[in-house]
């Protein structure tokens, strides 16, 4: 959507630069494609997760990884309740570490010239803190640029939980969307030089307005197995009878979107994918 509203657009999949060299890839696909079918055992994604949060996440927040009385070093971050200093204080020792500086190195690549937005997504809680850190980063390297946060775990919190403390979240964005918020990003990204002052003193939260055109990424190479293509063709949820799912409340209903970029980034990793197979 800002790509053809005539923004320069980029994406970076950090999780995906980071997950691929360090997970098995999948050889052999069961009944199902895509979160179903990860691969398991030493090299499983599970694991490079729980690796993360080990050598970095845990001393970062300055904790042994017994510090809860599980084995389950995710539950100890997903299910620990931390305060927005303890928070703002892991993120800083994270920027300043090694993760930081993989973080700076892919940043820079990017880019060539200093980005007037930089945009973060977030899934879930165990991402606050590394996207804080990535936050840090991008300050220390473009002060001018406007920090936005969105994604599941930002919707998922909502509007009010995000402006009862927004002044303590400060350290992490300058601009919070909830929900799916395609058009919302536009207009932030035609807006930002003035969204950028009126948040000198205080971060905002804008509700997300969606659009009817899909996403698409730029580098399609990186999603090789076990990753999953960055393809999706609607918005919502078709079955929406999870009771444990969040999604149905915070991603409204089922949607369609215009899919000739879809179809493009398809054709696009077809050829690929038949020029190395029949050079």
């Amino acid at each position: 959507a800002a790509c053809m509203h005539g923004h320069n657009c980029s994406v970076l999949d950090l999780n995906a630069m980071y997950i691929r060299p360090r997970a098995s890839k999948r050889l052999a696909t069961g009944n199902f494609i895509g979160d179903h079918d990860k691969p398991t055992g030493p090299r499983s994604l599970g694991l490079v997760e729980e690796e993360f949060l080990d050598y970095h996440i845990l001393p970062a927040l300055k904790r042994a990884p017994s510090f809860v009385d599980t084995n389950d070093v995710m539950q100890k971050i997903r299910f620990a309740f931390l305060a927005n200093q303890n928070i703002e204080e892991a993120s800083a020792i994270l920027a300043e570490g090694q993760f930081g500086l993989w973080v700076k190195n892919a940043m820079t690549k990017q880019v060539n010239e200093p980005p007037g937005v930089v945009g973060v997504s977030l899934l879930h809680a165990g991402q606050v803190i590394p996207s804080a850190a990535i936050s840090n980063v991008a300050r220390q390297l473009w002060p001018q640029a406007l920090i936005v946060w969105g994604g599941p775990h930002i919707a998922g919190l909502g509007k009010q939980t995000i402006e009862d403390d927004i002044r303590t979240r400060s350290f992490a964005a300058d601009v919070f969307v909830t929900g799916h918020a395609e058009e919302t990003f536009v207009t932030i990204l035609s807006e930002a030089a003035v969204l950028k002052r009126i948040t000198s003193k205080c971060p905002i939260v804008l509700e997300g307005k969606s659009s009817v055109i899909s996403p698409t990424f730029d580098d399609l190479d990186l999603y090789d197995a076990p990753l999953t293509l960055p393809a999706q063709s609607s918005i919502g949820c078709s079955y929406g009878r999870c009771s444990y799912c969040t999604y149905p409340s915070i991603g409204g209903g089922l949607g369609s979107w215009i899919l000739d970029p879809l179809f493009r980034l398809l054709l696009s990793k077809l050829k690929k994918y038949l020029d190395q197979q029949y050079p």
